[in-house]
């Protein structure tokens, strides 16, 4: 009876299509709560298309980041756990939550700044700082869930494939073949 390896869900995919599903689901999340708040208009009327692309850009950039970091400390992507789930999933929340809350502020006011100069910064810089303090904590929260669907997918994942769990050296096992 032959122990058949994984091949190793390398953690690079994997957080590229998981962060690129999760960005997804916080740009069609975000949209929908401005379209039942009835401020779908008036939240994406100053936001054109490169300010748009931009935003998008950020937060998957950050997302995908985030998401790899999140995999590889709490051991979802055959690597060894180097930390509890949880505060894994809630530190790559509030980052992700952090780096988005500021670029938001920084691309949105963007123009303001450039055309009033040092006056213009004064909102941005209150706006920095408010989104320094809520980004990180729904960041934390939305990361939190995000985590456990993340962990979700990879169980079913390793279970299509017929891999077993990680051993403690980071080595997946299998099932015999």
């Amino acid at each position: 009876m032959r122990i058949v390896r994984s091949p190793a869900l390398p953690g690079r995919l994997v957080g590229l299509a998981l962060g690129s599903l999760n960005a997804a689901a916080l740009t069609i999340g975000l949209v929908y709560l401005l379209f039942m708040g009835k401020a779908l208009g008036e939240g994406l009327s100053n936001v054109g298309t490169a300010s748009g692309l931009a935003l998008y850009l950020l937060l998957w950039v950050s997302t995908v980041r985030c998401t790899r970091r999140f995999l590889e400390e709490a051991g979802l992507a055959f690597l060894p756990r180097r930390r509890n789930f949880v505060i894994s999933a809630l530190a790559s929340g509030a980052t992700n939550g952090f780096f988005f809350a500021m670029g938001v502020v920084v691309v949105l006011s963007w123009d303001d700044v450039l055309a009033a100069g040092m006056a213009g910064l004064v909102i941005p810089l209150i706006a920095l700082m408010f989104g320094a303090v809520i980004g990180p904590t729904v960041g934390a929260a939305i990361g939190l869930a995000f985590g456990l669907v993340d962990a979700a997918l990879i169980a079913i994942a390793k279970r299509l494939m017929g891999v077993g769990p990680v051993s403690g050296e980071g080595e997946p096992i299998g099932r015999a073949s």
